[in-house]
């Protein structure tokens, strides 16, 4: 943490809008990957194929099976970083 800070200050960046979104995109971003790989090697190959025997294409299976059970996992990796991010900005 101190050492993002510090480069932070030598870039300039430190105390702007530009130096925040930085900061909370490279501590936000490898924990949503994480949740993301996590819950995409848990989905059965056997809906897939099951969509594809029904006709789906690949953009169809990820519209109409991948989106629809990932949200959740979306508010579930967005919400509480963004509340603990919030929190510490404002303390």
């Amino acid at each position: 943490m101190i050492r993002l800070f510090y480069e932070l200050v030598v870039l300039r960046i430190g105390n702007t809008y530009l130096g925040l979104i930085l900061h909370n995109v490279s501590t936000n971003v490898p924990f949503a990957l994480f949740m993301l790989s996590g819950f995409l090697a848990g989905l059965p190959r056997e809906l897939a194929e099951a969509a594809k025997l029904d006709g789906c294409s690949n953009f169809e299976l990820v519209r109409r099976i991948v989106v629809p059970l990932g949200r959740p996992l979306c508010l579930e990796g967005s919400y509480p970083r963004r509340t603990l991010s919030c929190k510490r900005e404002t303390e």
